[in-house]
């Protein structure tokens, strides 16, 4: 293992996936097949003990719609960050919300992703931001929206350690410790109420006055 720096130390669960890398990558033959069944029941232990912090996710509110360029009309979102580390909103969607068809592609109805401009966004913990949601249809579905957002975290070795584990058991147990940093989507909606000055009419569909 590598030497660690006068002054700091690692907690031992640290040791033990720096030790479970450094094992898998210079030993071989039996020593392998007992090291890995050992750290297997060492990282079972361990992690009977060791509670895992909920992923930090945002607080989305729809404020009411607006008039925007290049849009019929917009949704306001705030975005709320109450976790304890900064989340980075990015412009991405979710294949789930994308339909083909003959080559081309589409959002599913009702779906309408936020607005790209000064995408991506940092929200720091406890501070807010508006999104811009381009309504571009007659809201004959009710639409809703996904915020796509990933934390900011430190650099950390030992993160690092758990993904380079090319045993996928053993990875998959190390990154139960150390999980890698992901992106996550928070759905808001759907809604069914119309902008200001806005009807329904008979087929469904609806227009402003």
């Amino acid at each position: 293992m590598k030497p660690i720096p006068a002054g700091s130390a690692l907690e031992p669960r640290g040791l033990l996936v720096e030790f479970l890398a450094t094992c898998y990558r210079t030993a071989s033959g039996k020593f392998v097949l007992i090291a890995a069944a050992l750290l297997f029941i060492l990282l079972v232990g361990l992690m009977s003990r060791t509670s895992r912090a909920p992923r930090p996710l945002p607080g989305l509110t729809f404020l009411g719609y607006t008039n925007q360029p290049f849009t019929v009309v917009a949704a306001l979102v705030l975005v709320t960050n109450g976790s304890g580390v900064p989340l980075k909103i990015l412009p991405l969607t979710r294949s789930a919300n994308v339909l083909e068809t003959n080559g081309e592609y589409f959002l599913v109805p009702g779906y309408s992703s936020p607005w790209p401009e000064g995408m991506p966004r940092l929200v720091q913990p406890g501070q807010t931001t508006v999104l811009d949601i381009h309504l571009n249809f007659d809201f004959r579905e009710p639409w809703w929206t996904e915020v796509a957002t990933r934390p900011q975290l430190r650099p950390s070795r030992l993160r690092d350690y758990a993904a380079s584990i090319r045993q996928p058991t053993l990875r998959r147990w190390a990154q139960r410790l150390y999980p890698p940093v992901e992106t996550t989507w928070t759905k808001l909606g759907p809604f069914t109420n119309l902008p200001p000055g806005w009807v329904r009419l008979r087929d469904g569909s609806a227009r402003r006055f």
